[in-house]
């Protein structure tokens, strides 16, 4: 596989790829989803206490986080609009050819199914203990189950919202203008990236979050570029923010319907090198995983 199908995929972007566009279009589309989620942010109200066995911590509602989550589709209306009346291109065109996009979609999710119960069955060796981090059950299994669809449509509108705006709209514009992958790939990603780091929310380990973060941009970009569409990126986006915030997540905004959370603050969680390197090594083999799956 080479990055020939992006060819197609950034052609409805080329009449009006000039530079200025894309970044009112941007700054636009961005901003109208701040705009629009500034409007709900009273409902979220902030924390709540919640109580765990004999834990007592502060925690966001499973009703909180899905309107976080929800509102994430603020950022597709906004990029929807600015392709439209900005660009005056059909924004369908931002995804790719659709039925190439649900075939890509659903491989590169069954590749990644796999290769996390691959994981989980090989042994790993003992589990390191973290003094500052302590697993406890957060919402119960009965209630979790129940709202999984819902749950998974949130997911599933907050990561796609997310593709749409960097590796839809932000790699297109670039692309089409100007050839070298540094500024296609590498822009959106270092965007991404620092829009990731957070030192008040993760500490120390905040430029260790935003590199890991840069990395998961690439290695979107570089799928988007392989099949011309965002279905794999979405598919690859989706399944591991499933884990970060279905399975287990720290107790802040998105730690709501987690089946366990890590309680501790994520400023007392240190990511060390070799975490990083043992994320980094993941984002490599789910790639590859992906990329297996395409190629059948």
């Amino acid at each position: 596989m080479s990055y020939a199908p992006l060819n197609g995929f950034i052609a409805p972007a080329k009449p009006t790829s000039e530079l200025w566009r894309t970044v009112v279009g941007f700054v636009a589309a961005y901003g109208l989803a701040i705009f629009l989620s500034s409007l709900i942010a009273p409902s979220i109200e902030g924390p709540v206490i919640c109580e765990r066995g004999d834990e007592t911590f502060e925690c966001y509602s499973t009703a909180q986080t899905l309107t976080i989550l929800y509102a994430f589709g603020f950022i597709a209306i906004g990029v929807v609009i600015a392709t439209r009346f900005i660009h005056g291109r059909a924004p369908l065109t931002l995804l790719g050819d659709l039925t190439q996009l649900r075939r890509d979609f659903w491989i590169a999710t069954k590749a990644l199914l796999w290769l996390t119960i691959a994981l989980a069955v090989i042994p790993s060796g003992p589990p390191v203990e973290d003094a500052t981090a302590r697993f406890v059950p957060n919402v119960p299994f009965s209630l979790w189950l129940l709202l999984l669809p819902v749950s998974l449509c949130a997911v599933l509108v907050q990561t796609s919202a997310e593709e749409i705006l960097f590796r839809g709209y932000l790699t297109q514009q670039l692309a089409a203008r100007l050839s070298s992958p540094m500024v296609w790939m590498g822009l959106p990603a270092i965007v991404f990236a620092v829009g990731h780091y957070s030192p008040s929310i993760y500490g120390e380990s905040a430029w260790m979050v935003a590199l890991w973060a840069g990395v998961f941009a690439l290695v979107a970009t570089d799928l988007t570029a392989r099949t011309g569409n965002l279905g794999a990126a979405m598919a690859f986006h989706f399944i591991n923010n499933v884990k970060g915030i279905l399975l287990v997540s720290l107790p802040n905004e998105t730690g709501g319907l987690s089946l366990f959370t890590i309680l501790a603050e994520p400023t007392e969680i240190e990511m060390t090198g070799m975490q990083l390197a043992v994320e980094l090594g993941f984002l490599g083999v789910s790639w590859l995983a992906i990329r297996v799956g395409l190629r059948r």
